[in-house]
């Protein structure tokens, strides 16, 4: 529980650089009462709606390779300290 903040709190310090390389706002959400935490992008519409599949196909796209690639360097970071501080 209190790593997941850790790391949480971590990624949130570095929300600037994160959204730049994201290349727009996400939904940072701490949930202290909860075991998890949420980051997140969000977009309006409705999934019922077949002929809005494809603009939410590409948003969930690019969604997915910008958090990816957002997260990569901040993530392996974070990682690699765990790891030291583990082995010391």
């Amino acid at each position: 529980h209190e790593e997941n903040k850790s790391i949480f709190d971590q990624l949130h310090a570095q929300r600037d650089r994160i959204e730049q390389e994201f290349d727009g706002s996400l939904v940072w959400e701490r949930m202290d009462n909860r075991h998890a935490c949420r980051i997140k992008s969000e977009t309006t519409g409705n999934i019922f709606e077949s002929e809005m599949w494809p603009r939410m196909i590409e948003f969930m796209t690019n969604a997915m390779v910008g958090l990816e690639r957002a997260f990569r360097k901040p993530l392996d970071e974070i990682n690699h300290k765990l790891k030291s501080k583990l082995s010391s």
